[in-house]
């Protein structure tokens, strides 16, 4: 279960365990969040066929910027 955010929008240090279906659900609320999340099943249907067992996502601390840093 993936825990709810804190008052930043943050989850709370730890790995947090959850079904893909709970994943999409908690992370893909906009439209660029959700094609984002078809390319990653997409990526993990692949690494499933190469013999994959598991897939662990990792996030990152969101910053205010003036410039996007994303490529």
């Amino acid at each position: 279960m993936i825990p709810d955010f804190d008052e930043n929008g943050n989850l709370p240090p730890g790995v947090h365990f959850c079904e893909w279906s709970e994943f999409k659900e908690k992370f893909g609320y906009t439209a660029a969040r959700a094609r984002m999340i078809r390319g990653l099943e997409a990526a993990m249907a692949d690494l499933k066929d190469a013999g994959c067992r598991s897939f662990f996502i990792n996030g990152y601390e969101r910053h205010k910027r003036t410039e996007s840093k994303r490529f």
